[in-house]
């Protein structure tokens, strides 16, 4: 019983009042149905010992329906084609009462129920003795079990007439009920109405939500009615009307529907249904009104920022809570057990109870399938298609999460660990309710989970439903949840995909099948069967039905596999032939999910008959056959129309982490968005994105469509860098090849096995950002290997660059190289920058109100091992610094247990964007990196006019210019600008140095640098391409061209690139790269194998 309807226990007299909406249908008949199971409830309650009284509308409607239809008989034809006068509403209420009354006598007497009848005006009420007399007659008929059945008498009340006059002691029916409610000394009003209660808004519109106990300080002023009822005299205002002045006289009131066959019982036994009309209703506390609201938009604001993530970031959410879960499993256990207890002291099935149990090992395995989880492929924002439409105009279509999901359960807790997980991964906000049983279960694993979510995201992101009355409103909602996916049994199933408008995914039954066929290896099928039955019996993945095909009847091996099954413990029924020649228990129905150590048996004339059979009585779930015949199998795999379908492997092989999918939310049996096991795929969906520059329709004028599937370009993740598979200058037309800018190109063309860069393009420009050998010279034996990659990184710079754009002089030497910052900075940091000194200059602000930060791949070697010795050494002169850093990688956890040794305030956060808001207040960025180029941030960071403090190192000779960037040359000078930077206000920047800083002023430093203005000189006048733009040496040309030959030749062979790094079988690229680069397949086979 909730709460607030504690008081119905006290309950003895009950009235209950039905609308005309009720009482008629949409077409002003008489709803029949609707009125039988009003009837029958009134029964169960009158025979439960409490006292009735009915108050009815709905004789006029019943009236006019008949007149109408005498008016009609009556008719002539002339009569028709004239204007028709509405009927009087009193002669209709005449005619009505009798057709109502006689209706409510036939169906209380099928119930044998007597029930009578009381017809009342607004003048009676005025007599003091009508009213004496009334108290006591229905103090009589309620004595002798007779249902009093009240209604206004319309044909002679002294109205004007129905429907208009709302003046007088009661006005309609409603009032009518909460007149009689005080005058009978009722215990409670149940007014029944064609919605569920009352609703914040018009029940139609969808952020109106059902309000479960009216409060009238809190709702009068915040309620927006509908349209009045389409055949009533004042809809839900006459009601709450109606309801108040009830429940303020001392009568409870609930409004709730008359549509369904059950509330009123609802009512009585104290369920959260319809609007709780009470007098000390503003006296208790309510938290719980909003919440399935709350709780869905709470979500979806969460889900939101967990996609502003970076993968490495929701990577680390996922390994938290992984290594929180193993923390804690002591605590998770013991909650598990008193669930356990409780279950089985409450006595539920074993079926129910093995599912609930959180078995030794079972946390362990979680955490792990979680950890899988995290090391896939980011799921989000993957592009899956390319496509150019027109001339500059490039449509992307790529994944991205649903949104919200809502997920039932019963019984299992290990459940909520998989859906959580998949939905961190997949970047959703997600919903949970568990069954009851399982409820300390899933509060303690919801509150691991949560507690390991960052509060950048926050702990709402997953919300557990603890109350099963908020279901219903939940499911409602289908403006902010966008997947209800229900796991339990097949009533729980049914009763979601009827009680809401939003999709739902999952699978009613787990009926499956194993089929033996006659060509079968019998140890190999008892192997099958045992496994598929007895491994998990629970598990809506375990053999239902096992078919045999009749040529194994009485067979030996069919004999054993049944003993075996038998002594396993599992009961048998059979079909007719199985339960006639075995003497076994026939089944009660083929289609019958067990659950637990039972199945059925049958047997088959042949493989088309196991489909058939399959087909009529299976589930779609997953179904397996057991054959040597290579050519049944592939019949059977082909026809079964089922989600999984498996030959000579157990059904018990269909699941999310089985399938590599690292967890499962579900599995489904639908057959639009997902089927079989949900992993993180099926909880994604497409968003279109179009990169234009300026187009418009206008009719589609000039706009030339050309549909061109554009390629998915596919890199090597191991090595963390550039490489592409295959030759990529194929997808590019030679009449179009004009410049080529290479990023990395030292790295770009260790492995490219294809026509030479500098034949292909007019002008072949590199550009290198890090220099990689002082990395490798960290490594074990780095020295030797640094010293070769020196010499292959200049070598194959020689054979495919023209010219090459070092971005600072801490970059490798390389030929033909000249050092030049090109990079440029989006134009939102000069926003920020802008912002800032308005703030001071006009309102006389504080620009910056937090001290220092760094930001930065979370790798020891992108400057951290530098800052961590800086902070270290110098921990007393510097006791008030706080600094706080932000980064992803794999160094994370090192890192940061690392600086939290030390006595300094050193905060650190998982990566962020820097054009994010969290870092506008920072005054000071501190870089001290030494081997890396870290231009970029700082470039930023100066954009927003911070203070920087870097190293005096050639990576930041650009930044020698801006005032506000200090440099040291030793930790000394680093402690005296830093703590100088955290007092002084940083300068604002000239125009010049912000056009320095923009993108346009790096293009500009980098045509210039890469002398490009000759190429595109040569363009203009249509020059012809070069073949090779070579030093007119011929011994040098020479040179070049054999290593251009060796190069070739080397990158080749398939045993020497894998020597040096490359990804196995990506010389060529396959026949699904071929497809998307747009390439012939089977030229390129053909070409390879020569």
């Amino acid at each position: 019983m909730d709460p607030s309807r504690s008081f119905i226990k006290d309950v003895k007299r009950i009235i209950i009042k039905v609308g005309t909406a009720v009482v008629t249908r949409a077409d002003g008949r008489l709803a029949l149905g609707r009125l039988g199971a009003l009837c029958e409830q009134v029964k169960e309650l009158n025979y439960s010992g409490f006292e009735v009284i009915l108050v009815t509308s709905g004789a006029v409607g019943v009236g006019r329906q008949r007149l109408r239809f005498r008016k009609l008989v009556n008719s002539s034809f002339a009569d028709l084609q004239k204007p028709q006068v509405e009927l009087d509403g009193k002669a209709c209420a005449a005619v009505g009462q009798s057709g109502l009354m006689a209706l409510y006598d036939a169906l209380f007497s099928q119930l044998d129920v007597t029930s009578s009848q009381l017809l009342v005006t607004d003048s009676d009420f005025k007599d003091p003795n009508f009213r004496m007399q009334l108290c006591q007659t229905v103090k009589s008929l309620l004595a002798l079990k007779v249902i009093p059945v009240f209604n206004e008498n319309d044909a002679i009340s002294t109205r004007r007439a129905p429907y208009e006059d709302s003046s007088g002691i009661f006005w309609d029916n409603d009032s009518l009920a909460a007149l009689l409610a005080l005058e009978l000394k009722a215990d409670l009003l149940v007014l029944l109405s064609d919605v569920e209660g009352l609703y914040s808004g018009p029940p139609g519109e969808p952020h109106s939500k059902l309000i479960h106990t009216y409060v009238k300080e809190r709702h009068h002023g915040e309620i927006t009615f509908g349209d009045k009822s389409r055949v009533g005299r004042g809809g839900m205002t006459a009601k709450v009307k109606a309801a108040v002045y009830a429940a303020y006289a001392g009568t409870p009131v609930v409004i709730t529907s008359g549509f369904t066959t059950d509330s009123i019982i609802k009512v009585v036994q104290g369920e959260r249904v319809g609007t709780l009309f009470h007098q000390d209703a503003s006296k208790w506390a309510l938290p719980k009104e909003v919440s399935a609201r709350c709780m869905a938009v709470s979500a979806r604001e969460c889900s939101r920022r967990l996609q502003r993530l970076s993968s490495e970031e929701r990577k680390k959410i996922l390994l938290d809570i992984a290594n929180a879960l193993e923390a804690n499993e002591k605590l998770i256990r013991i909650e598990n057990e008193a669930d356990v207890s409780a279950a089985q002291q409450a006595g539920y099935e074993k079926s129910l109870i093995s599912r609930l149990t959180l078995k030794p090992g079972k946390i362990s395995c979680l955490a792990n399938s979680i950890r899988v989880l995290a090391d896939m492929e980011d799921p989000i924002c993957r592009v899956l298609k390319r496509t150019e439409l027109a001339d500059g105009l490039i449509l992307e279509k790529t994944s991205c999460p649903l949104g919200v999901l809502l997920i039932v359960f019963e019984s299992r807790p290990d459940a909520l660990v998989q859906i959580a997980s998949l939905a961190v991964r997949s970047g959703n906000g997600l919903l949970l309710k568990g069954g009851k049983e399982a409820m300390r279960s899933n509060a303690i694993l919801h509150k691991v989970i949560t507690g390991a979510i960052p509060d950048v995201v926050g702990e709402k992101l997953i919300g557990l439903v603890t109350s099963r009355d908020e279901i219903p409103d939940l499911l409602k909602l289908e403006d902010v949840i966008d997947l209800v996916i229900p796991r339990g049994s097949n009533k729980l199933v049914t009763q979601i995909k009827e009680s809401t408008k939003i999709p739902v995914l999952g699978h009613a039954d787990g009926i499956c099948h194993v089929y033996i066929d006659k060509s079968a290896d019998i140890k190999m099928a008892k192997r099958i069967v045992l496994d598929a039955k007895t491994d998990y019996p629970a598990a809506c993945n375990a053999m239902e039905t096992l078919l045999v095909h009749k040529d194994l009847l009485k067979t030996e091996g069919l004999n054993d596999l049944l003993t075996e099954l038998k002594n396993e413990g599992v009961a048998l029924y059979g079909g007719s032939i199985v339960s006639l020649e075995y003497g076994i228990s026939e089944a009660p129905s083929f289609h019958h999910e067990y659950n637990s150590m039972a199945c059925t048996i049958e047997v088959v004339d042949d493989i088309h008959g196991a489909i058939d059979h399959i087909h009529q009585y299976g589930s779609a779930h997953t179904d397996c056959i057991v054959a040597e015949d290579l050519a049944a199998a592939e019949i059977f795999l082909h026809q079964v129309d089922s989600a999984a379908v498996f030959h000579n492997a157990s059904t018990r092989f269909c699941d999310g982490a089985r399938f590599g999918l690292g967890a499962e939310v579900g599995i489904s049996t639908s057959r639009i968005h997902a089927r079989g096991p949900v992993g993180v795929e099926g909880l994604l969906t497409t968003r279109w994105i179009l990169r234009g520059n300026g187009q418009v329709v206008d009719g589609d004028k000039g706009v030339v469509y050309t549909h061109r599937n554009l390629p998915l370009y596919f890199f090597s993740k191991e090595k963390r860098s550039i490489l592409p598979v295959g030759d990529i200058t194929e997808t590019i037309p030679d009449e179009v090849a004009d410049i080529a800018i290479l990023e990395e190109p030292e790295h770009l063309t260790w492995y490219h096995h294809g026509r030479r860069w500098k034949t292909k393009f007019r002008k072949v420009i590199g550009v290198v950002h890090t220099n990689y050998l002082e990395y490798v010279k960290r490594e074990k034996n780095g020295q030797i290997q640094a010293f070769l990659l020196k010499y292959v990184n200049s070598w194959v710079i020689q054979i495919y660059c023209h010219k090459v754009v070092r971005l600072s002089a801490a970059t490798q030497d390389l030929p033909r190289s000249i050092i030049c910052n090109v990079h440029g900075v989006n134009p939102k940091f000069f926003e920020v920058g802008q912002m800032k000194h308005g703030l001071k200059v006009e309102g006389g602000q504080k620009a910056f109100s937090k001290g220092s930060y760094f930001i930065g791949k979370m790798v020891w070697s992108k400057a951290y091992t530098e800052l961590l010795q800086l902070l270290s050494q110098h921990q007393n002169e510097l006791s008030d610094l706080r600094v706080d850093l932000y980064g992803n990688g794999e160094d994370f956890d090192d890192i940061q247990k690392s600086f939290s040794k030390l006595t300094l305030g050193v905060r650190i956060y998982p990566g962020r964007d820097h054009v994010d808001s969290l870092f506008h207040d920072y005054k000071v960025f501190i870089n001290p990196s030494t081997t890396d180029v870290v231009c970029t941030t700082t470039a930023e960071a100066l954009a927003m006019g911070k203070i920087v403090i870097c190293a005096n190192h050639p990576s930041n000779e650009f930044f020698r210019q801006f005032p506000n960037c200090h440099m040291y040359n030793t930790s000394n000078e680093f402690v005296q600008l830093t703590l100088r930077a955290l007092v002084e206000e940083p300068l604002p920047l000239t125009d010049d140095l912000r056009h320095a800083l923009s993108w346009e002023a790096a293009t500009e430093r980098f045509v210039e640098a890469a002398e490009l203005n000759e190429v595109i000189r040569e363009k203009t006048l249509l020059s012809p391409k070069p073949s090779m733009q070579m030093p007119s040496d011929d011994w040098r040309k020479s040179v070049e061209e054999a290593s251009a030959f060796l190069h070739n030749t080397i990158s080749g062979i398939e045993v020497a690139r894998c020597a040096f790094g490359a990804i196995p079988e990506t010389l060529q690229p396959d026949e699904q790269l071929c497809k998307e680069l747009g390439l012939d397949f089977a030229e390129h086979k053909m070409f390879f194998r020569h």
